[in-house]
């Protein structure tokens, strides 16, 4: 009959060591944050870069229908 809850409040503490009290070092703040978040933006922008890197077209006429047919259709290839 207490064998459920005694799973949950189980579960509970696991959540809790794990969430509120995790032990880290006192630097690492905010900082460390923005630098995880402008890794992955880096990564976007490279990811985006390699996509549009491969309908590179050296003719000026050809690349401007290829730059309309990406933004009409949304295929990058």
């Amino acid at each position: 009959m207490f064998a459920g809850s005694l799973y949950v409040a189980d579960l509970m503490l696991l959540v809790y060591g794990a969430g509120v009290t995790y032990s880290t070092h006192s630097n690492l703040n905010m900082m460390y944050n923005w630098g995880a978040l402008v890794g992955i933006m880096v990564l976007v922008q490279l990811v985006s870069g390699v996509l549009l890197a491969c309908s590179y077209v050296a003719n000026y006429e050809l690349s401007f229908e290829v730059l309309d047919y990406m933004m009409r259709d949304g295929s990058l290839l």
